[in-house]
């Protein structure tokens, strides 16, 4: 438990000190979307790119494919709880999308690259990058067909043929 609690220590110091420096104003009230921009499309694309350059063995490919079985497995499992408590929510209509993405789609992209880097280091970043490409193929798709399933026609090609999907 030492050792999890030691590996989080930088992300609670790079917390505080973003925290401290909203406070203080040091920062202008643009500077939260630069820097969610910068991360999102600068800083993580390129950890990605810099982890995966690793040597190719039989052993991480069975790795791959455990990854994205268990990858899958997950994603229906949560595609199945949310859409059975979609239909015993006793919400509005309007709302019922917002509720089933919302049990589908966690948080598991920045701040989970973040958490496994520190555990694992590139090596770690290879298997979370291999276990969300399932994971951002549904969002990119599934999670689109949620919010538009009930326009009067849909564009399956944009659908799937989306700029996060070819991104993926």
């Amino acid at each position: 438990m030492s050792s999890f609690m030691l590996a989080r220590t930088p992300l609670y110091i790079m917390a505080s000190i973003g925290f401290t420096a909203r406070k203080l104003r040091v920062f202008n009230k643009h500077a939260n979307q630069v820097m969610t921009q910068l991360m999102l499309y600068i800083t993580l694309p390129a950890l990605i790119l810099f982890s995966l350059q690793t040597t190719f063995s039989i052993e991480l490919l069975i790795d791959f494919i455990w990854l994205v079985i268990m990858s899958i497995f997950v994603l229906s499992v949560s595609v199945l709880i949310a859409a059975i408590l979609r239909k015993k929510a006793a919400l509005p209509a309007n709302q019922k999308s917002v509720f089933e993405s919302l049990i589908i789609f966690g948080n598991q992209g920045f701040i989970g690259f973040a958490v496994i880097y520190i555990l694992m280091a590139e090596q770690g970043i290879i298997y979370l990058t291999i276990f969300n490409i399932c994971y951002l193929i549904l969002i990119w798709t599934y999670g689109i067909y949620l919010f538009t399933k009930h326009d009067q026609s849909i564009n399956w090609r944009l659908l799937f043929f989306n700029p996060g999907i070819v991104a993926t």
